[in-house]
């Protein structure tokens, strides 16, 4: 099931101001019983992005932000990814899956995408490591 932001963000003692007559946002208790993560199953990182890849039946609606092309956006998601420590080959079928409409050759794109994600977090981690020279 899914569930939209502004449903999942709307804090009890709040109003509602959607509609003409605000509401106030209050909490209801359906179950006595409450889930922790180790009720819910578990899967390996790698087949995690097979599961959402495949099972997925439709896309979410291109989000145009200014300034930013879905390439770089593609970039970003590699450099986080690779970042918190997913490996190469999962941020590359990540990519790729999720591209596979859009461009002519999907694996391609992913890869080089990633490539350029590593060289980019190289930069960034031998510019942290660097002494300051102007304090």
């Amino acid at each position: 099931m899914d569930t939209d932001c502004s449903r999942v963000l709307r804090l009890p003692g709040f109003y509602n101001h959607k509609y003409g007559r605000r509401h106030l946002v209050t909490v209801q208790s359906l179950a006595r019983e409450v889930w922790g993560p180790e009720r819910f199953p578990k899967f390996p990182a790698d087949e995690r992005v097979g599961r959402v890849a495949t099972e997925t039946t439709h896309r979410p609606a291109k989000v145009a932000l200014v300034g930013h092309s879905q390439s770089e956006r593609d970039w970003a998601y590699a450099k986080r990814a690779l970042a918190r420590g997913d490996s190469e080959d999962l941020v590359i079928v990540a990519i790729a899956t999720w591209r596979r409409l859009d461009k002519h050759n999907p694996q391609y794109y992913a890869e080089l995408t990633v490539k350029k994600a590593i060289e980019s977090l190289k930069v960034d981690s031998a510019q942290r490591a660097a002494p300051a020279l102007d304090r």
